[in-house]
Formats: C-alpha cells, sequence, structure tokens
C-alpha cells in the first residue's frame, strides 16, 4: 500500500522533461551531495568570480573589496550567490534566462500595436498623403494634378522619376497597379 508521503504530484509533463544537468562524480571522486551538482551551478560560480574579479579592479569598489579575505572572496562569496540564483526562479525561468528577457524588453520599443513597434501615445507622427483615384482621373481628363511628398501614390501607369530636379512625372495609361512613395520636398506631376 502506497501512502500519500510517498506520491509524487506532477502538475505538468513539461516539469518532468526539463532535465537538469549534474555532476555526481569528478574522475574517480564522488561528490559527497546525494543529487548530485547542478552544472548551472557551477556555471553561476563561474560567472560570479569572474564578476568579483573585474569589480576588484575598478577604482573605490575594488578597495571594499580588497579588504575581504581571499578564501572568503574567491570561494565563499560564489558558492553562496550561487546557491541562491539556484533556488531563484523568476517567472519560474531560470535566472540568467530572466535577466536576457528583462534585458531585451527594456532595449526594445516601448508601444506595440499588432506585434509592431509604434510612436508613443500622444506623439506626433508624420502624415503621409495618399492620392486617390479621382485625381487620377482628373490629371487624365486634362486638368493637371501636383502632389508633394511625403506621400504614397498608388497609379496605374509609367513613372517616370526625375531625381535631380526632386520632381517626377506620370503619365501613360497601361499595366497594373503601383505604388510610388515621394520623400518630403518631392513633387509628382499627374497628366
Amino acid at each position: 500500500m502506497s501512502n500519500e508521503h510517498d506520491q509524487v504530484v506532477i502538475r505538468s509533463f513539461r516539469v518532468v522533461f526539463a532535465l537538469e544537468r549534474r555532476l555526481f562524480a569528478i574522475d574517480r571522486f564522488r561528490l559527497p551531495l546525494p543529487h548530485g551538482l547542478p552544472v548551472l551551478a557551477v556555471g553561476y560560480f563561474a560567472a560570479l568570480t569572474l564578476l568579483l574579479a573585474v569589480l576588484a579592479r575598478l577604482p573605490l569598489v575594488g578597495l571594499v573589496i580588497g579588504v575581504i579575505p581571499p578564501p572568503v572572496r574567491w570561494v565563499l562569496l560564489p558558492a553562496v550567490g550561487a546557491a541562491l540564483l539556484m533556488r531563484v526562479r523568476p517567472d519560474g525561468r531560470a535566472p540568467h534566462r530572466a535577466l536576457l528577457a528583462r534585458l531585451r524588453h527594456r532595449a526594445g520599443p516601448r508601444h506595440h500595436d499588432a506585434f509592431r513597434p509604434v510612436p508613443a501615445p500622444g506623439a506626433v507622427a508624420g502624415i503621409v498623403d495618399t492620392v486617390v483615384f479621382s485625381e487620377l482621373r482628373r490629371a487624365r481628363a486634362g486638368r493637371a494634378a501636383t502632389v508633394t511628398g511625403p506621400a504614397v501614390l498608388r497609379v496605374r501607369g509609367e513613372v517616370a522619376v526625375d531625381r535631380g530636379r526632386r520632381r517626377a512625372e506620370l503619365s501613360g495609361d497601361g499595366g497594373g497597379w503601383r505604388v510610388l512613395r515621394l520623400p518630403a520636398g518631392w513633387t509628382v506631376r499627374l497628366r
């Protein structure tokens, strides 16, 4: 008969398959830890030791770290730090993954719309004119239409762009629809 203390409750199979690499022995020496030493803890220990070495070279912080006895500085502090980092699980993630996600979030855009970055609410965005089909008809009917950029034109026909004078001429009647993007200051004459 099984006792309720012998039962293991598994709330998610993701936990079952999330294997953690552990060291149980180094060469022929068996580590005196019943569940082994996580490889991630060894990585945290090395990273914290490297961090202490870098901090020891800074002017003011180096003086404070230099006062700490070497066995405490190079063994005890990184070991305690690694043990604490192994216990901490922000949002169920390893601390280094949570830190990277936080840095990526801080470095990324602040506002999104449909998963695309957008300007902050209330920010003034440049307004882009769009030439509609009625203006093109009017231009073909004999009345010329002129559009100054920035603008986006959806036109049908030949497109001739003269970059030297910052002017573009649209003429002809053929082909499919084309999109012409005008930078600021450019002028398009439709005929």
